[in-house]
Protein backbone atom coordinates (compact mmCIF):
# COMPACT_ATOMS: atom_id res chain seq x y z
CA UNK A 1 0.00 0.00 0.00
CA UNK A 2 1.44 3.25 -1.00
CA UNK A 3 0.60 6.68 -2.54
CA UNK A 4 2.59 9.34 -4.53
CA UNK A 5 2.97 12.92 -2.90
CA UNK A 6 4.58 15.28 -5.97
CA UNK A 7 6.47 18.03 -5.55
CA UNK A 8 8.07 17.17 -1.94
CA UNK A 9 11.41 16.36 -2.98
CA UNK A 10 14.22 17.35 -1.07
CA UNK A 11 11.89 18.84 1.73
CA UNK A 12 11.05 18.01 5.08
CA UNK A 13 7.69 16.97 5.58
CA UNK A 14 5.32 16.15 8.37
CA UNK A 15 3.75 12.87 8.52
CA UNK A 16 0.94 11.50 11.10
CA UNK A 17 -0.36 7.42 11.00
CA UNK A 18 -3.26 7.10 13.36
CA UNK A 19 -4.13 3.48 13.72
CA UNK A 20 -7.20 2.07 15.33
CA UNK A 21 -8.95 -1.15 15.18
CA UNK A 22 -8.09 -2.09 11.49
CA UNK A 23 -8.10 1.29 10.00
CA UNK A 24 -5.14 2.94 8.98
CA UNK A 25 -4.63 7.00 8.30
CA UNK A 26 -1.88 8.44 6.96
CA UNK A 27 -1.37 12.33 6.82
CA UNK A 28 1.49 14.23 5.36
CA UNK A 29 1.97 18.04 5.16
CA UNK A 30 -1.52 19.34 6.65
CA UNK A 31 -3.01 17.49 9.28
CA UNK A 32 -6.61 18.58 8.88
CA UNK A 33 -6.65 18.05 5.30
CA UNK A 34 -7.90 14.32 4.30
CA UNK A 35 -5.55 11.20 5.06
CA UNK A 36 -3.58 10.55 2.11
CA UNK A 37 -4.15 6.76 3.17
CA UNK A 38 -7.29 6.31 4.84
CA UNK A 39 -7.43 2.08 5.08
CA UNK A 40 -9.25 -0.84 6.67
CA UNK A 41 -7.56 -4.20 6.87
CA UNK A 42 -9.98 -6.76 6.46
CA UNK A 43 -7.82 -8.94 6.55
CA UNK A 44 -7.44 -12.47 9.18
CA UNK A 45 -3.89 -10.98 10.06
CA UNK A 46 -5.22 -7.22 10.25
CA UNK A 47 -3.26 -4.99 12.40
CA UNK A 48 -3.82 -4.99 16.32
CA UNK A 49 -0.92 -5.79 17.43
CA UNK A 50 3.12 -6.03 16.67
CA UNK A 51 5.55 -3.52 15.08
CA UNK A 52 6.37 0.16 13.46
CA UNK A 53 8.31 1.02 10.99
CA UNK A 54 8.92 3.40 8.11
CA UNK A 55 9.83 2.24 4.27
CA UNK A 56 10.99 4.15 1.34
CA UNK A 57 11.03 1.86 -1.71
CA UNK A 58 13.10 3.35 -4.61
CA UNK A 59 14.06 6.69 -3.04
CA UNK A 60 16.18 7.98 -0.68
CA UNK A 61 14.34 9.08 2.76
CA UNK A 62 15.90 10.83 5.70
CA UNK A 63 13.67 10.21 9.46
CA UNK A 64 13.37 12.24 12.29
CA UNK A 65 11.95 12.52 15.73
CA UNK A 66 9.59 9.47 15.26
CA UNK A 67 7.81 9.10 17.73
CA UNK A 68 5.16 6.06 18.92
CA UNK A 69 2.58 7.15 21.20
CA UNK A 70 -0.60 4.41 22.51
CA UNK A 71 -4.34 5.61 22.23
CA UNK A 72 -5.54 6.40 25.46
CA UNK A 73 -7.86 3.63 25.90
CA UNK A 74 -11.48 4.81 27.04
CA UNK A 75 -15.09 4.07 26.63
CA UNK A 76 -14.98 6.66 23.52
CA UNK A 77 -12.39 4.42 22.26
CA UNK A 78 -14.07 1.27 22.53
CA UNK A 79 -17.44 2.81 21.28
CA UNK A 80 -15.30 4.08 17.95
CA UNK A 81 -14.01 -0.06 17.97
CA UNK A 82 -17.40 -1.21 18.17
CA UNK A 83 -19.52 1.49 15.92
CA UNK A 84 -16.59 0.61 13.39
CA UNK A 85 -16.91 -2.76 13.28
CA UNK A 86 -20.58 -3.22 13.03
CA UNK A 87 -20.84 -0.75 9.87
CA UNK A 88 -17.98 -2.98 8.66
CA UNK A 89 -20.52 -6.06 9.19
CA UNK A 90 -17.28 -7.96 11.66
CA UNK A 91 -20.35 -7.50 14.39
CA UNK A 92 -23.94 -8.43 14.16
CA UNK A 93 -26.09 -5.62 14.52
CA UNK A 94 -28.07 -7.78 17.73
CA UNK A 95 -24.57 -8.19 19.51
CA UNK A 96 -23.35 -4.35 18.68
CA UNK A 97 -26.62 -3.55 20.45
CA UNK A 98 -25.86 -5.62 23.53
CA UNK A 99 -22.28 -4.64 23.94
CA UNK A 100 -22.88 -0.86 23.31
CA UNK A 101 -25.60 -0.68 25.44
CA UNK A 102 -23.36 -2.21 28.37
CA UNK A 103 -20.82 0.24 27.61
CA UNK A 104 -23.12 3.44 27.82
CA UNK A 105 -24.61 2.05 30.85
CA UNK A 106 -20.21 1.96 32.24
CA UNK A 107 -20.10 5.25 31.02
CA UNK A 108 -23.22 6.44 32.38
CA UNK A 109 -22.12 5.24 35.88
CA UNK A 110 -19.07 7.14 35.66
CA UNK A 111 -20.01 10.55 34.70
CA UNK A 112 -21.79 10.15 37.80
CA UNK A 113 -19.03 8.90 39.93
CA UNK A 114 -20.19 5.55 40.70
CA UNK A 115 -17.19 3.59 39.48
CA UNK A 116 -18.69 0.19 41.30
CA UNK A 117 -21.46 0.37 38.54
CA UNK A 118 -19.34 1.53 36.02
CA UNK A 119 -16.61 -1.13 36.34
CA UNK A 120 -20.05 -3.92 36.77
CA UNK A 121 -21.25 -2.52 33.59
CA UNK A 122 -17.82 -3.43 31.65
CA UNK A 123 -17.66 -6.56 33.82
CA UNK A 124 -20.97 -7.75 32.00
CA UNK A 125 -19.66 -6.64 28.67
CA UNK A 126 -16.77 -8.92 29.08
CA UNK A 127 -18.81 -11.41 29.59
CA UNK A 128 -21.51 -10.89 26.68
CA UNK A 129 -17.58 -10.67 24.55
CA UNK A 130 -16.70 -14.25 25.82
CA UNK A 131 -19.96 -15.54 25.51
CA UNK A 132 -20.16 -14.37 21.39
CA UNK A 133 -16.26 -14.86 20.73
CA UNK A 134 -17.20 -17.42 17.95
CA UNK A 135 -19.57 -14.67 16.14
CA UNK A 136 -16.65 -12.04 15.58
CA UNK A 137 -13.03 -12.57 14.19
CA UNK A 138 -10.35 -13.33 16.75
CA UNK A 139 -8.38 -9.85 16.74
CA UNK A 140 -11.68 -7.89 17.03
CA UNK A 141 -12.47 -9.91 20.26
CA UNK A 142 -9.09 -9.72 21.52
CA UNK A 143 -8.85 -6.39 21.00
CA UNK A 144 -11.88 -5.42 23.19
CA UNK A 145 -11.43 -7.94 25.62
CA UNK A 146 -7.49 -6.55 25.77
CA UNK A 147 -9.44 -2.63 25.96
CA UNK A 148 -12.21 -3.41 28.51
CA UNK A 149 -9.96 -4.99 30.98
CA UNK A 150 -7.38 -2.34 30.68
CA UNK A 151 -10.60 0.11 31.35
CA UNK A 152 -11.77 -1.83 34.03
CA UNK A 153 -8.48 -2.06 35.61
CA UNK A 154 -8.12 1.98 35.29
CA UNK A 155 -10.95 2.66 36.85
CA UNK A 156 -10.73 0.11 39.96
CA UNK A 157 -7.30 2.14 40.32
CA UNK A 158 -8.78 5.61 40.31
Amino acid sequence: MGVKIPGIKDEWQHMKVEVLGSNIRVYVGDMETPPKIDYDDHSVTAISHGKVGVKSLFSNAKIDNFLVKPIDINHLSIEEILKTNEKLGNLSTPLYRKLYNKLNQSQHHMDKGRIGQATKHLKDLLMNLERNKEKMAFRIYEQLKYDVNYLIEYLQNK
